[in-house]
């Protein structure tokens, strides 16, 4: 089990390794979005630069706070590290290209155990992906 404090001024922030086809990437500042994808099959989020390492692209529909539908891109991507710790159970992300900041939303995040502590300011992240 492996446990991760982040500090949190409102929101936390995580760093991450993502395979994408065969490129590996360091992903920073990537926010933790608890009412992000709990409805889809996406996890992950990403710029829209990270598409160009994708082989293979797939198109669909996300629906927005707003419920406008808008069409992406997306990939089955693999989260390799977290807070530059190895996993040795790789996990896969179903991860969009879209415009913005990273986010990480409920999919990865039903796989951990999370804490937010606003008297603290912390945020902590228990997992057993190590």
């Amino acid at each position: 089990m492996y446990n991760c404090n982040l500090s949190c001024n409102g929101e936390s922030r995580l760093k991450l390794e993502i395979t994408i086809s065969d490129t590996r990437k360091e992903i920073y500042d990537v926010l933790i979005d608890t009412g992000f994808t709990a409805t889809s099959i996406f996890g992950l989020k990403l710029p829209l630069e990270y598409a160009q390492y994708a082989r293979n692209l797939y198109t669909s529909s996300i629906s927005l706070a707003d419920t406008n539908e808008i069409p992406v891109q997306y990939v089955c991507g693999i989260v390799t590290k977290i807070e530059g710790k190895i996993l040795k159970k790789k996990v896969p992300l179903w991860t969009f290209f879209m415009k913005g900041k990273p986010i990480i939303g409920m999919h990865f995040l039903q796989k951990c155990k999370i804490c937010f502590d606003g008297l603290k300011n912390t945020t902590s992240i228990e997992f057993d992906f190590l």
